[in-house]
């Protein structure tokens, strides 16, 4: 009989079960000091096992010091006519899904160095119900070594370095990602180039004639020295992805290169021409030397350059920041930090 009542005093005092866990993604995001400030970019991911939906209706941050001081307090709630928790635009946790919650109160001065984020969510389920969860971020310092650009000339950064790119959303939640295998953000950093004239103009004449596109058949080179790892040549330009192939990696980039680097990176170049690969597998390339040339293969709306550089050698990894050298604005402005953002013209020797 003790037995039992131990047993079963054991089992009342052992903690619920919570319907719903939070995750940050990746553990360690990289916090890159730009221009405008450090950035952090980070993802919640929140689970819900439950049967029933919960929303987001507060977001609080504390930021901590390499000392574990609180220097900053940051917080999005339901507060006016018109809420700041109104940014975080997707807040609804449907019964057994997720969420990814991405780049969440990432912006910081450059003064403030960020070593931990410790985050408070605040979810309201059935009832009126409310649950708090706790999760914390360890901020990790970026890579130091620059690059060289990927392209010669005049280049419009048609989606770069920045927190409302595209790329940096790839929601790996969403089912059809999810059952391809994504459990990550490859291209968190990635960006898509188009050469262009003086006048910014990238194409003349016809836009769904790849030829009359400046960047198509342009140079790519690569970024630095490093071996060859991975390629593909045989896509055709055609600006068609057949989704049923996005389980296979980097499918999504039609033709590519994918060169590993000296420093545990690996830089991909995507959507290149068809036959147009210059290196095979295992060879040697130095920076700057011409690897392929622009195409429009696999999902690309037009013919531009895709680069990205990540901690593996395909889309299933996590995505790395790359400061350029060698690169300047028109009129002789300089990238000072190294960084090209969405909408940059950038000048490349």
């Amino acid at each position: 009989m003790m037995f039992l009542l131990i047993v079963a005093a054991a089992v009342a005092a052992a903690p619920p079960v919570l319907e719903l866990t939070a995750d940050p993604r990746p553990l360690h995001p990289y916090a890159e000091l730009g221009a405008s400030g450090v950035e952090v970019d980070g993802d919640l991911l929140i689970r819900n096992s439950g049967n029933a939906a919960w929303e987001l209706v507060e977001l609080a941050l504390d930021v901590r010091d390499p000392r574990g001081r609180l220097i900053q307090r940051k917080e999005l709630n339901q507060n006016g006519t018109s809420p700041s928790i109104n940014l975080v635009t997707e807040r609804i946790v449907a019964a057994g899904k997720s969420l990814l919650i991405f780049n969440p109160l990432a912006r910081f001065a450059a003064d403030v160095h960020p070593a931990r984020l410790d985050y408070r969510l605040t979810f309201q389920g059935p009832g009126e119900k409310r649950l708090v969860l706790p999760v914390s971020m360890t901020p990790r310092a970026e890579p130091v070594r620059r690059f060289a650009f990927p392209l010669k000339g005049r280049t419009l950064v048609w989606d770069g370095h920045d927190f409302a790119s595209h790329h940096r959303r790839w929601n790996y939640v969403h089912p059809v990602l999810a059952g391809a295998g994504f459990a990550s953000i490859a291209a968190r950093y990635s960006m898509d180039l188009i050469l262009v004239d003086a006048e910014g103009r990238r194409s003349t004449g016809n836009e769904d004639v790849n030829a009359n596109w400046t960047s198509f058949g342009a140079p790519v080179r690569s970024v630095g020295p490093g071996r060859v790892v991975a390629l593909r040549e045989d896509q055709a330009d055609d600006r068609n992805f057949d989704v049923a192939t996005v389980a296979i990696p980097n499918a999504m980039y039609g033709n590519y290169v994918v060169i590993a680097h000296d420093d545990g990176s690996f830089s991909m170049y995507g959507h290149v021409q068809q036959g147009s690969v210059v290196p095979k597998i295992g060879a040697r390339v130095r920076t700057g030397e011409a690897i392929a040339r622009v195409g429009a293969s696999g999902s690309a709306l037009f013919p531009h350059l895709h680069f990205q550089r990540m901690d593996g050698p395909n889309d299933r990894s996590e995505g790395v920041p790359t400061r350029f050298t060698g690169i300047a604005r028109p009129g002789g402005g300089a990238f000072a930090n190294g960084f090209v953002d969405s909408g940059d013209m950038v000048i490349a020797d």
